[in-house]
């Protein structure tokens, strides 16, 4: 982990494809076709294991979290309705709400600034090398998904997150041993 970045972390932003929730099935047989994947978005969806545990460790202790995705709006939100998630998040950023799409930070910064907590205490995990790079110019600790979506052909030991997991479960004890809980009452 880097030695730069604040020791003290208060919310957790989280990727949607391949590291919130496995969405590959509703892909298979669609692609090329827009009209199809409307109708099939969210359908064979699910989150990832351990995950929802995740989630409700995180608003037992009243830790905020997000979503920022670069999949348009328009498939983004039937995707998390389609979840029926017990513990939504407090917030969902694509690229409608910002310029510039990741890698670029616009959308990390928007995520931090709408929970009204500063970038750098938060943590932005990720299963893409744009993941880590947003994350890291806007100054947040990254975690890299690595039981994500990854091409053969890419390198993540080459992508300088702080930290990795190799397993969605491992998720939750990390989160546990780096995130204070937020002392704010939960809106």
């Amino acid at each position: 982990m880097s030695n730069s970045l604040p020791h003290s972390y208060h919310a957790v932003l989280l990727d949607l494809d391949g590291t919130f929730a496995d969405t590959a099935l509703d892909f298979i047989g669609v692609v090329n076709q827009m009209r199809q994947y409307e109708i099939s978005n969210g359908q064979h969806t699910r989150l990832f294991p351990g995950m929802a545990d995740t989630l409700a460790w995180l608003a037992k202790h009243h830790i905020p979290w997000g979503i920022v995705t670069n999949k348009p709006i328009r498939f983004t939100t039937p995707l998390l309705h389609a979840l029926n998630l017990t513990h939504p998040a407090q917030l969902v950023v694509c690229p409608d709400h910002v310029e510039k799409a990741k890698p670029h930070p616009d959308a990390l910064f928007l995520g931090a600034e709408q929970l009204d907590i500063p970038a750098s205490h938060c943590i932005y995990v990720g299963d893409h090398e744009r993941d880590i790079i947003a994350g890291k110019s806007a100054g947040m600790l990254t975690i890299a998904a690595l039981y994500g979506y990854i091409d053969q052909d890419e390198q993540p030991d080459q992508w300088n997150y702080d930290v990795a997991v190799h397993d969605s479960q491992q998720l939750l004890p990390l989160l546990q041993s780096l995130l204070t809980p937020h002392r704010r009452t939960p809106p």
